[in-house]
């Protein structure tokens, strides 16, 4: 089964791992990634199960309280984290954190299960409880990643200025 898959989500899961792993040590970078990252995590997701799933006004809430929950999970997580804020830039500088690869690794594997598992068999887009946990694991996927963004956000307004300079490519 796994010679169907199409090349491009091969390069896709190793693109994934590569900026994971990158995101294991302290790095700098543009302050609009904290925003964009998040939009379109959500964006591919809401889209992803919108065209997958037999979704209902009940599923829908499931999925808003599993991201609420992520969000203060994900703020939880990194709420002592200590960074630095260039403010005239707009750069700021994280940590390294290995939970980066875990989250973007979770969000592949949740997507490219709930796509093999309909491809599989179509009819278990209509089954209550799988909808139901699916779209539970995803809002709090999505919801870690807002939750660790927006705190990093705060942060970043709190923070003093430092000179920053974002690393040569």
């Amino acid at each position: 089964m796994l010679s169907s898959i199409p090349i491009w989500v091969y390069l896709l899961f190793f693109g994934l791992l590569y900026l994971g792993i990158r995101r294991c040590v302290t790095s700098t970078m543009k302050l609009s990634r904290l925003i964009i990252l998040p939009a379109a995590l959500l964006w591919l997701s809401l889209d992803g199960l919108w065209h997958s799933l037999h979704l209902t006004y009940h599923s829908i809430w499931i999925y808003v309280l599993a991201i609420i929950i992520g969000c203060g999970l994900g703020l939880l997580h990194v709420k002592k984290t200590q960074i630095r804020a260039d403010k005239i830039q707009h750069l700021i500088e994280i940590p390294g954190d290995w939970t980066y690869l875990i989250l973007i690794m979770a969000i592949f594997i949740i997507n490219f299960a709930i796509h093999y598992v309909i491809a599989v068999s179509p009819s278990v887009t209509h089954a209550p409880l799988l909808v139901m946990s699916i779209l539970f694991i995803s809002g709090l996927v999505i919801g870690l990643t807002i939750g660790r963004n927006g705190c990093y956000l705060f942060k970043f307004m709190q923070a003093p200025h430092v000179p920053l300079t974002l690393p040569h490519k």
